[in-house]
């Protein structure tokens, strides 16, 4: 099989299923990034040509993203939604909002600005609201 084919099969039948609820699900431990991610580095690795690539030299000549970058962009794409009521139901109780709280209204940016919720555990930090507000945080440093 060829890369022209190899791909867009990838994305339909592979990828939709570990990308599935991502948001909901989103792994937090090493190990379980690791298992998620060997299935994509293997796919990838049975192409002709590909196999004596590393990883990341095989995702670019691919034009194909880490399964890691792939579930941030995920979160960001439903944070987007959440905020600007794009479901039916709402769904913007899960995240809070700068402009929202009466301590720090006048924080400096946009209005949109996430608020950092504090998680003492693990299993916390990894729940969509603290998840995301977190990567919000990061990427706009």
């Amino acid at each position: 099989m060829d890369c022209k084919t190899f791909v867009p099969l990838y994305k339909t039948l592979v990828r939709t299923h570990l990308d599935f609820t991502s948001s909901v699900w989103a792994p937090y431990k090493q190990k379980h990034i690791e298992q998620i991610e060997a299935v994509q580095r293997r796919a990838t690795k049975q192409l002709p040509g590909k196999k004596e690539l590393s990883y990341p030299e095989r995702l670019r000549k691919l034009k194909l993203p880490t399964l890691s970058y792939h579930r941030i962009r995920g979160d960001m794409i439903e944070v987007f939604k959440i905020l600007t009521g794009k479901y039916d139901k709402n769904a913007s109780h899960c995240l809070k909002l700068w402009k929202d709280m009466a301590v720090r209204s006048s924080e400096r940016g946009h209005n949109m600005k996430l608020y950092l919720q504090r998680a003492k555990s693990q299993i916390r930090r990894n729940i969509f609201a603290i998840r995301t507000a977190t990567n919000m945080e990061q990427i706009t440093r």
